[in-house]
C-alpha cells in the first residue's frame, strides 16, 4: 500500500509501520508547504488507524536528513509580499507539534543533525551550554554528539537500517507497550557510542556561552587561547547580528518553558524574521547570488537596539 509523489513518499510496512521517506536531495531534503500538509494528514490518519503501530521517517540521501523548510521558497513568496510564508509556518508549527505529542511511536532515522522549529526548547535543555553553542553557531554535529547531547537516544549504522525496519515490521505488537516493543527492536541493532568530540570543548563551550549577551560572549571567545574558540569566533562576525541577539534571547527566556510555550514563542520570531532585510540578504548571499557575502542591517552588535530586539518577541504579528 503506498501514496507517493515525487518530494515525499509514504507506505506502510506489513501494514504494521507508517513508513515517510523525505525525496528532495537536491534541496537537502527541506520540506515544501505541501510536503508538511501530507505529513500532517497521513499522520492523523496513522494515529486513529489501530493496525499502525509506529511510524518512521527517513531520508533518501547520504549526508542531509533534513535541512528545515524551504527557505528559498520562502525567500521567492515572501519578496512577492505573499501570505504564503506565514500560512507555511503555521502548518509547519503544527505539524511540529503534532509529532512531539504523537500518541504513537515515532522514529526519527536521522542521518546527521539539523536545528529546525523546536530548537529553543531542546537545545536550552543541553548539558552546559552546548545547545547555546549550537544554535547561535550552525555548528554540524555526528551521532556520538547528538547521543551525548540527549538530542538522539540511539546509535544504529546505515548500512542496518533497512534489517532494523525488516526487524521492526515483523514484530507481533502483541503487548500493550508498543513504545518498549519499538526500544526493544531498536536495542538490539544499537551500537555504543564512541567518546564525543564536542567534549573536549566542553569548558570553553561552557564558560564562554555563558555570557548574558553576544557582547559578552565575543568577549569571553577572544580571550581564549583555543584555535577552535578563535574559529567559531570569526564564524560569529560573519553572522546576522540580529539573528545572533534574537536566538540567544529565545533561548535564554524558553530554557525554563515547556514545549507549546517555546513553539507559540518561535512562531512569532519567526513571522517577525520574515519581515526583517536579513533573512532575505542571508538567503540571496548563501542560495541565490552565492557570493557568501551579506550585508546586515544593522552591521554590528552595537547597533542592534534592545528596542528592535524586543519588536521579534511582539506577539501581534
Amino acid at each position: 500500500m503506498g501514496d507517493t509523489m515525487s518530494d515525499i513518499f509514504f507506505n506502510e510496512l506489513d501494514k504494521r509501520i507508517g513508513c515517510i521517506t523525505l525525496n528532495r536531495q537536491s534541496a537537502k531534503n527541506a520540506l515544501t508547504h505541501e510536503m508538511c500538509l501530507l505529513m500532517t494528514q497521513h499522520l492523523k490518519r496513522w494515529a486513529s488507524d489501530s493496525k499502525i503501530k509506529a511510524v518512521v521517517i527517513r531520508a533518501i540521501g547520504d549526508r542531509t536528513f533534513c535541512s528545515g523548510g524551504d527557505v528559498k521558497e520562502l525567500y521567492d513568496k515572501g519578496r512577492a509580499h505573499d501570505p504564503y510564508p506565514q500560512q507555511f509556518l503555521k502548518d509547519e508549527y503544527a505539524l511540529n507539534h503534532l509529532i512531539f505529542s504523537y500518541p504513537k511511536p515515532y522514529i526519527a532515522l536521522l542521518d546527521g543533525f539539523f536545528p529546525d522549529i523546536g530548537a529553543s526548547y531542546f537545545l536550552s535543555r543541553c548539558q552546559g551550554y552546548l545547545g547555546f553553542y549550537l544554535g547561535l553557531t550552525g555548528a554540524r554535529i555526528k551521532a556520538d554528539d547528538l547521543l551525548y547531547l540527549g538530542l538522539g537516544t540511539h546509535f544504529i549504522p546505515q548500512r542496518a537500517l533497512n534489517d532494523f525496519l525488516a526487524h521492526l515490521s515483523s514484530q507481533s505488537f502483541k503487548e500493550d507497550d508498543h513504545h518498549a516493543v519499538v526500544e526493544q527492536a531498536i536495542a538490539e541493532f544499537s551500537l555504543p557510542a564512541n567518546t564525543p568530540p564536542l567534549i573536549h570543548a566542553r569548558e570553553w563551550i561552557d564558560h564562554c556561552f555563558s555570557g548574558a549577551n553576544m557582547e559578552v560572549i565575543f568577549q569571553y571567545l577572544a580571550e581564549q587561547s583555543s584555535e577552535w574558540a578563535e574559529a567559531t569566533l570569526l564564524d560569529l562576525k560573519k553572522r546576522s547580528p540580529t539573528s545572533l541577539k534574537v536566538t540567544l534571547k529565545l533561548f535564554q527566556e524558553n530554557a525554563e518553558k515547556d514545549f507549546m510555550a517555546c513553539q507559540q514563542t518561535e512562531y512569532i520570531v519567526a513571522c517577525h524574521f520574515m519581515e526583517h532585510p536579513d533573512f532575505y540578504e542571508g538567503v540571496r548571499a548563501q542560495l541565490i547570488d552565492k557570493d557568501q557575502n551579506p550585508r546586515w542591517q544593522p552591521a554590528t552588535l552595537e547597533d542592534v537596539l534592545e528596542s528592535q530586539l524586543e519588536e521579534f518577541f511582539r506577539e501581534s504579528v
